[in-house]
């Protein structure tokens, strides 16, 4: 009663397993799906079940007959050999049964099937061509099909249904659809399709993520990682092109998923590269400033990224020299000569020592303002940049002129070959063809004439005088220098404005001093 009961348990559930593929599809279980169930065959034999197989076969002698991969023999009459038909597959109808302790395959009925190519075309016919879901559902019947029989042939024609399920579905997609494409992408590749239109998916892909890009406020670390993505996608993406061609950016930035769609390999590498390098740019130019204050950074970017692009860099760097020289009067010292050097790099030497000029004379008022320590070190400086001694030496006899006791300005002169003669400093070579004034020769002779300095007076007369007696009104100042032992009173007089005290006057010694004098 027990082992009865369990048969009928074991043979429903067998029925329930069975039942379901039976009702769904009247097409004959295939062999493959037959060896899913060889641990089962032994209760099959006990049940009685029905079944219904294709497949191709691989031998038939005499009432016999195998399938590939199939360990049982199937047994047939002569008339069942005889229908077996010339296409290599047959439908069997029959039961599992035990031959002296063997399973076989008692066949009641057998009949031609035809070819796997042929059925898998009639299938491709039958389908809705507007649904990428029937196309896989045919694929994969092939794939598993040409899998069990090591059909090459098969394979690579449910290969083309595979395609034509994903260039349904490639075409369905909005070209905006960046999650769309990305599974899309996915689906292609877990089904192999042809790298060609595989290419052609992740080209779009990436269009897609550029174009959401656009729409959103400007991320730098969405472009960066938009071209990092690039750059393991798209073979050729970095290699550089040379020259540039214009033409076929102008015809790919207007329609980049046509053109990339007829493009041949070749000119695949080449949209590579284009996609990146504009890509690039456009993320570059964004920190382009209007005003082109950043030229040079902008340029000098795009040099290290796409030199190619050969005139945008040109434009970028004469934004950048037309924003500076705007801006060379307000420049510091260090930033002016950045400045420079850059003009040198660029082959713009002149141009580099004509801005030097510029910047120090529009200096020139600031240090004037210091006075004779502000002239001489713009002197210093005009020296430093441009080595010019004309320049220098005009600047420091000005110094002296602010200040003749500012040392500095006349030691310079004096070293730098120049010497003070009556009261203008000249060329040392110069010195003797110059006329003789009166004063100059009066110094020879030891005397004192009028419009002499107080230095030129103590170089006459040998030294410091023997009195001295200082008036300041508001007039100016005045001063008087009594030599005793050369019986001279000399009077010094000195505008308010200021300047050098001269001589005003000379009296002998023996003449009375102004009863207002203060000794």
């Amino acid at each position: 009663m027990t082992l009865r009961l369990n048969f009928i348990v074991s043979f429903c559930a067998l029925a329930l397993l069975l039942a379901t593929p039976a009702s769904a599809q009247a097409e004959a279980r295939s062999i493959q799906e037959f060896m899913t169930y060889q641990e089962k065959w032994p209760e099959f034999v006990l049940s009685g079940y029905v079944w219904q197989l294709e497949g191709r076969y691989a031998v038939i002698s005499g009432n016999t007959l195998t399938f590939p991969q199939c360990p049982l023999t199937f047994l047939l009459t002569s008339d069942q050999v005889r229908s077996r038909g010339n296409t290599g597959v047959v439908e069997v109808k029959g039961k599992l049964a035990r031959e002296d302790n063997k399973l076989v395959f008692r066949v009641d009925s057998l009949l031609s099937r035809p070819k796997d190519l042929e059925r898998l075309r009639t299938m491709r016919f039958g389908i809705d061509s507007s649904n990428p879901a029937e196309w896989y559902k045919v694929a994969d019947w092939g794939h598993q099909r040409a899998k069990f029989y090591d059909d090459k042939e098969l394979e690579k024609e449910a290969a083309d249904l595979d395609r034509n399920g994903v260039l349904t579905e490639f075409r369905r997609l909005n070209p905006a659809d960046e999650a769309g494409l990305s599974r899309l992408l996915a689906t292609a590749r877990e089904k192999r399709v042809d790298g060609d239109l595989t290419q052609q998916i992740v080209h779009e892909s990436l269009q897609a993520r550029l174009t959401n890009l656009r729409r959103q406020n400007f991320s730098d670390a969405g472009y960066r990682d938009l071209l990092v993505l690039a750059s393991q996608e798209l073979p050729g993406s970095t290699a550089r092109l040379n020259p540039w061609p214009v033409e076929l950016n102008a015809k790919y930035l207007a329609n980049p998923t046509s053109v990339y769609a007829q493009a041949t390999p070749e000119e695949r590498a080449k949209l590579h590269r284009l996609f990146t390098a504009n890509v690039t740019t456009e993320r570059i130019l964004h920190d382009a400033r209007p005003d082109g204050s950043n030229g040079f950074d902008i340029a000098d970017r795009l040099q290290a990224d796409v030199p190619e692009q050969v005139e945008l860099i040109r434009k970028y760097k004469d934004q950048g020299l037309t924003a500076q020289q705007a801006r060379v009067p307000l420049m510091t010292r260090s930033q002016l000569l950045e400045f420079c050097q850059r003009l040198d790099r660029e082959g713009l030497a002149a141009l580099a020592t004509e801005t030097k000029r510029k910047w120090l004379l529009a200096r020139e008022p600031l240090y004037r303002q210091e006075g004779a320590r502000g002239l001489t070190d713009l002197a210093d400086q005009w020296m430093a940049m441009l080595q010019d001694q004309s320049a220098a030496t005009q600047l420091y006899i000005d110094a002296w002129r602010v200040n003749p006791q500012y040392t500095p300005a006349s030691d310079w002169l004096s070293t730098h070959g120049y010497q003070l003669v009556n009261g203008t400093w000249v060329p040392e070579g110069q010195v003797a063809t110059m006329p003789v004034s009166p004063a100059e020769q009066a110094l020879r002779d030891g005397r004192v004439v009028a419009g002499m300095t107080r230095l030129q007076v103590q170089s006459a007369l040998g030294g410091l005088p023997t009195t001295q007696t200082r008036i300041v009104t508001s007039q100016g100042v005045s001063e008087w220098w009594e030599y005793r032992e050369a019986g001279v009173l000399i009077h010094f007089t000195r505008s308010k404005r200021g300047g050098e005290s001269l001589v005003e006057s000379i009296q002998s010694v023996q003449r009375a001093m102004p009863e207002d004098v203060e000794r």
